[in-house]
């Protein structure tokens, strides 16, 4: 983060040594970049899923990448410029650091005035948390066995399951709500 300080960067991509970038990242990144310019400063845009969270259904937009993030997903692929990596900065000088970075970001960007962005859908996976990579920070020590059957469980919960859920229910309230006499009509 000092290199991107130094140098003045408008925008810089931090990518994990275990990241899986997404077949059509170049692209896709491009889009990113371009949309985050709609964003007033200072930001962090999460490029990945490690933690299988995701934009709820009801917030999607067609056409639309970047969505407000409730935590950062993990720090296996996000994007930052020099603002935001000099805030961290001056935090990191004054605090000890106890967790791992990615949960430290969770708790000091919003102290820090940073927004957290989610893109949707995400770029990037971190390979450590699918199987394809062994983590010697893994305080589980999971199989990879057990990561390759997890990490894809979880990810349908979340992105396809949960969204699915919200979608029928809303359906069901809205049809509900159509059928039902309003008071003047009682």
């Amino acid at each position: 983060m000092q290199q991107i300080v130094e140098n003045g960067f408008d925008v810089a991509i931090i990518l994990e040594d275990d990241v899986i970038l997404a077949p059509n990242f170049v692209a896709r990144l491009k889009l990113v970049i371009s949309e985050s310019q709609e964003w007033p400063r200072p930001f962090v845009i999460n490029l990945g899923s490690a933690s299988n969270f995701y934009t709820p259904a009801s917030h999607l937009k067609t056409g639309k990448i970047l969505y407000r993030g409730t935590k950062n997903r993990n720090a296996e692929a996000y994007l930052l410029g020099s603002q935001e990596a000099a805030l961290r900065l001056k935090w990191i000088a004054k605090h000890k650091l106890s967790d791992p970075i990615d949960i430290t970001y969770n708790s000091t960007d919003a102290s820090l005035g940073i927004e957290i962005i989610w893109t949707e859908p995400p770029l990037a996976e971190q390979g450590s948390l699918t199987g394809l990579f062994q983590s010697s920070l893994d305080p589980k020590m999971r199989s990879a066995h057990v990561l390759k059957f997890q990490f894809p469980v979880q990810k349908f919960r979340r992105r396809y399951l949960k969204r699915w859920a919200y979608a029928v229910i809303t359906k069901i309230k809205s049809s509900f709500n159509r059928r039902s006499p309003g008071k003047d009509e009682k």
